[in-house]
């Protein structure tokens, strides 16, 4: 998929998406045409998707330590021409946002602030803004925890 992707932009190795990122290029650029066919206008898009910021903060965070560090990551897409311009967006959003984080310790008011502040933001988007939300839950360690009774069989988030 990567490599269908870079030879599809002309890019020449010096860009790389996650798989994550690509399908949900593909996925939002889909649903954004749909918006755009139902309602006849182009609309305000935001594309959003959680991040475990526990390996990304500044201060470690101890590695068997119950629960992780959940943060949002929004990209605000305009009227792009292709897939790959959004893949790009989607990619620099989830890139300055690890920035930010990694700059901070979680243990501090400022850390605590950043990831409540990426929760709270969801409040400020605008009922008239198309939201696409995805959960992408690769990389979160839900199938190591272990309290005992072996490694779980299934997980399932709660919502």
């Amino acid at each position: 998929m990567r490599a269908k992707a870079a030879f599809a932009s002309g890019n020449t190795g010096t860009r790389r998406w996650s798989k994550v990122q690509l399908v949900m290029a593909i996925l939002s650029k889909a649903f954004i045409d749909l918006d755009r066919a139902i309602n006849k206008y182009p609309r305000e898009c935001i594309v959003m998707q959680p991040m475990n910021v526990r390996e990304k903060m500044a201060s470690l965070i101890p590695k068997h330590s119950c629960g992780n560090l959940l943060a949002y990551c929004f990209t605000k897409s305009g009227i792009y021409e292709t897939t790959i311009e959004l893949a790009d967006v989607i990619s620099d959003s989830v890139i300055k946002a690890v920035n930010n984080f990694s700059k901070v310790h979680h243990d501090t008011e400022e850390g605590k602030s950043m990831v409540l502040d990426s929760i709270l933001e969801m409040a400020n988007i605008p009922i008239s803004t198309h939201l696409i939300a995805f959960s992408s839950w690769c990389k979160f360690p839900f199938y190591e925890a272990n309290f005992g009774f072996g490694k779980p069989i299934w997980a399932a988030l709660g919502q």
